[in-house]
C-alpha cells in the first residue's frame, strides 16, 4: 500500500511515498517536472558537474538536451529531498553496465522522460522499482485500457 504526500516547488512536484509490508516501512521520493529547458539551461552550472555538461554538450539537439536536463534536475532534486542536501552538484549520478543511474549511497534511482515531463523515483536499494512515464492521448485510451489489467488501471 502507498501513502502519498505532495509538495509542489513551481514546476517541481515530488511525492513522498511509504510502502507498507506487514513488519517493514519503505519510504521513497517520486520527483515530476515539466520545467522549461530554457530555465534549466540559465542553471546548468549549479545541477551539473562537469563531466554531465561535457554529456549534455554532445547531444545532438536542443531534444535531447532538455530531457537530460529535466531528467538530471528532477532526480538530483529528488535525492536531494531523499537525504535532506541543499547543494546539487553533490550530487553524483554514474551510469551502470545497462546505463541505468547509480548514485554513491545506498539508496538507487530511475529516470524517465517523455516529452516536456520528466521523473525519477527514490527508493532504498532494497526494494527495486522503475519507473516509465508516458503520455496519454485521448484517442488511445481504449487501446491503453485493453492492455492492462484491472488492478493497473
Amino acid at each position: 500500500m502507498f501513502d502519498i504526500a505532495v509538495e509542489k516547488e513551481g514546476p517541481l512536484h515530488l511525492f513522498d511515498l511509504t510502502l507498507k509490508g506487514e513488519s517493514i516501512v519503505y519510504n521513497g521520493i517520486l520527483g515530476i517536472t515539466d520545467i522549461a529547458y530554457e530555465m534549466l539551461k540559465a542553471k546548468e552550472d549549479s545541477i551539473l558537474v562537469q563531466k554531465e555538461r561535457n554529456h549534455l554538450k554532445s547531444l545532438n539537439n536542443d531534444q535531447q538536451r532538455a530531457m537530460y536536463l529535466r531528467g538530471r534536475f528532477v532526480c538530483k532534486m529528488s535525492v536531494a529531498n531523499y537525504i535532506c542536501v541543499k547543494d546539487l552538484l553533490s550530487i553524483k549520478i554514474r551510469y551502470g553496465v545497462f546505463n541505468q543511474p547509480l548514485l554513491d549511497a545506498p539508496i538507487s534511482v530511475s529516470i524517465s522522460h517523455s516529452k516536456d515531463f520528466a521523473a525519477c523515483i527514490v527508493f532504498p536499494d532494497e526494494l527495486p522499482m522503475r519507473l516509465d512515464l508516458e503520455m496519454i492521448h485521448r484517442n488511445a485510451e481504449e487501446l491503453i485500457g485493453s492492455q492492462q489489467t484491472g488492478e493497473e488501471i
